[in-house]
């Protein structure tokens, strides 16, 4: 995902992945541009704001004074990300899926331990494939609208484990995150794979 400036336009939803039903993906967009219209409007209301990035919303600011730009921003980048993530299918290839076997055992490894990580808590928020600045992957997973900054490592892929992302058609996030692994768009994964590794 390249770096945007305020003003923050919508970005497409995943209207192709075959994980989710209409009902969810359809609440799901309609949830991110109501995030995305605040943010707008918080930012154009504090002109020193115009200047950042979205990442940069959530990365560089601090303190309470801007605690819900950055949990707009935060939600905002989490959720696009995810949706590129998995907005048609693919095969498991390239440098990425090398690395992932590299540092997983296997592709399916890498898939094991999101589904476990998706099934330890209720608590909802996001699980996140970063590259690490020695060039390895890890998988991490943050609460709410938090998201990885630096030097946590450059996302690659984000999972949205709120309930909002896989209730009704699934009975768990674990169920969920089993369904997801036929879904990625390894393509774009690819790309976003090798875009960090020129960045770390």
């Amino acid at each position: 995902m390249l770096p945007r400036k305020y003003p923050f336009k919508p970005v497409k939803g995943f209207p192709d992945c075959p994980c989710l039903c209409t009902e969810i993906k359809a609440r799901h967009e309609a949830l991110y541009l109501v995030l995305l219209e605040r943010l707008n409007d918080l930012v154009s209301k504090c002109p020193q704001l115009c200047r950042y990035t979205l990442s940069g919303l959530y990365c560089d600011l601090s303190g309470p004074r801007w605690k819900r730009v950055r949990r707009l921003a935060g939600s905002v980048y989490a959720h696009e990300l995810y949706f590129a993530c998995f907005r048609k299918k693919g095969k498991p290839e390239g440098k990425l899926a090398e690395a992932i076997c590299s540092c997983f055992g296997s592709v399916d490894a890498f898939w094991d331990e999101a589904e476990r990580m998706a099934g330890e808590s209720d608590a909802p928020g996001f699980i996140w494939l970063l590259l690490q600045e020695n060039r390895t992957l890890v998988l991490q997973r943050t609460l709410l609208f938090n998201r990885p900054c630096e030097p946590d490592g450059c996302p690659i892929l984000s999972i949205d484990l709120w309930e909002h992302a896989w209730l009704p058609q699934y009975a768990s996030a674990r169920e969920y995150v089993h369904a997801l692994r036929s879904c990625p768009d390894w393509s774009y994964l690819e790309e976003r794979y090798l875009r960090c590794r020129c960045r770390v």
